[in-house]
Order: structure tokens, then sequence, then C-alpha cells
């Protein structure tokens, strides 16, 4: 009898084992799976990351569109059914079967962006860009390991809103640091007046400032350009020299003060301080 009650406590407690051991090795796998989530949502986020910064520099208010209609279309995935949102991340797994082939660079990790993309077209890097957002979109909606995700939002649209402006308002003033350079260059100081195909630049009176008046002919746009030459001496003995940069209107009256991304600005630029054009 003894040995049939010990028999029968050894079956339970092996039964009772491989449930705890089942239930653990459950935990375990549901860790690795949520784990992987993040880094597939992780890799695609940087590659979203690496095509924005090129797309948003080439074009900012276009980008803010796509951006826009990105949203517009992501919005509607809450109130489909769970088929509509499979058959939509079954069409994008046929057309990237692996993770990695998201990727559109494709290149060592030295070799800079424009050289890598040189086949691609503009329209080529915002369809990768869109895939990758409608995919990490979907599987937001339909896989619960990825619901501690966000993809596009209406807070974040807000924010690249004003950093579209803050981006126009950079690339005006790279602009406009050309022009004047060129104004200078040509000595156009003779006639105060300078014009090319794509821009106008002319000597505009102030009570402080050095200014020229610009106005840029393929985007319509009128700016003021100052600089001030202050009593501060500088180390190497050369006065400081503050500078002003304004949007402005055709008769150069009205001043809206640039909101100008300074590390970018200062990126664009030569060593000697000139800058691209825009």
């Amino acid at each position: 009898m003894e040995f049939i009650i010990a028999g029968i406590a050894l079956v339970i407690g092996f039964i009772v084992g491989v449930k705890a051991s089942q239930s653990s090795s459950g935990r375990v796998l549901e860790h690795v799976l949520i784990a992987q989530a993040h880094d597939r949502h992780n890799l695609l986020a940087t590659l979203q990351r690496e095509l924005a910064n090129l797309l948003i520099w080439r074009d900012p208010e276009r980008f803010k569109c796509l951006y826009e209609a990105l949203l517009a279309e992501i919005s509607t995935y809450k109130d489909m059914s769970a088929r509509s949102l499979q058959q939509k991340i079954d069409a994008l797994s046929a057309k990237y079967p692996h993770y990695e082939d998201f990727d559109v660079f494709r290149t060592r990790s030295y070799i800079l962006y424009p050289d890598a993309l040189g086949f691609r077209t503009f329209e080529d890097l915002e369809r990768y860009y869109s895939d990758i957002y409608f995919f990490q979109a979907l599987m937001i909606a339909r896989d619960p390991k990825w619901k501690w995700f966000q993809s596009a939002s209406a807070k974040e649209f807000n924010h690249l809103s004003e950093y579209v402006q803050s981006l126009q308002d950079t690339k005006l003033c790279l602009a406009m640091d050309y022009c004047v350079g060129e104004f200078y260059r040509r000595d156009a100081a003779i006639d105060c007046t300078y014009e090319t195909n794509s821009f106008v630049v002319k000597r505009i009176s102030h009570f402080a400032e050095n200014r020229l008046g610009i106005f840029f002919k393929d985007t319509k746009e009128y700016a003021i350009y100052g600089a001030y030459v202050s009593d501060r001496v500088l180390p190497d003995g050369s006065p400081k020299v503050y500078y002003s940069y304004f949007r402005s209107d055709e008769r150069f009256h009205s001043e809206v003060s640039l909101d100008i991304l300074h590390g970018v600005a200062d990126w664009r630029r030569f060593p000697s301080g000139r800058s691209y054009p825009a």
C-alpha cells in the first residue's frame, strides 16, 4: 500500500513538474518573441529615420504632405477586420520577404547615401519610407507583441509641421548667404544691385546695419540680410559682426525673423563660412 501511495505521489509530482516546466518555457518563449518584435521594430525605425533625413532635406513641404497622407491611411486601420489587416501584411511581406529587404541603402557603413542611392529616384525613397510606415502600423494593429509601439500620430505631425518651417528658414538662410557672397564677389557694390537668372540682390537703407534685400525668382520669396559691425574686438583683432536674417515683402518693409537650425546650417557651410546654394 505504501508503495502504491509513493508511486501515485511520484506520478503526480512528475505531471506537476512537467506542467510547471511547460509554463516556464511558455513565458520564456513569450519574452523572446516580444524582444524579437522590439528588435525588428527598432531596425525598421532606424531605416525609416535614415530615409526621412534625406526626404525632408530635399523638400520639407513635400515630406510633410507625405507624412500627412500616411497618417490619414494609418488612421483607418483601427476600423479594419483582422482578415483585412492580415491581407495587407501578406501583401507587404510578399513585396519584402525579409526585414533586410526594407533596407534601400544596402551599402557599407561609410559610403555616403547620395553615392549609394545614385540610381534611386525620389519617388523610390518615398515608396520605401511609406511601406515601412504601413508595415509597422499594420503589425501594431494586428500583433499583440507590437502593441507597445506607435507609428504616425497627430502629435508627431504637429511637431513635424513646426520643424519643417525651421528647415525652410534654414534653407533660406543658406541661400541668402550664397547670394550675399555672390553679390560681394561680383563687386556689385559699384551699382548696388546684382541680378542673375535665379535671384536679385540690392542694397537697402537701415539706420544701424548694412542691409541687402534679396528676391528669389523661382520661389517668389523676399528676404533681408543684415550685418552689424560692433565695437567688440575679437582675439584676432577684428570687430565682432552680428548677422540678421528676415523674410520680407516685395518692398522690403516687413521683417519676420528666421528660425534657423544653426547646427544644420553650420553642417551645410563650407569651412570658410560660405554656404551651399539651397
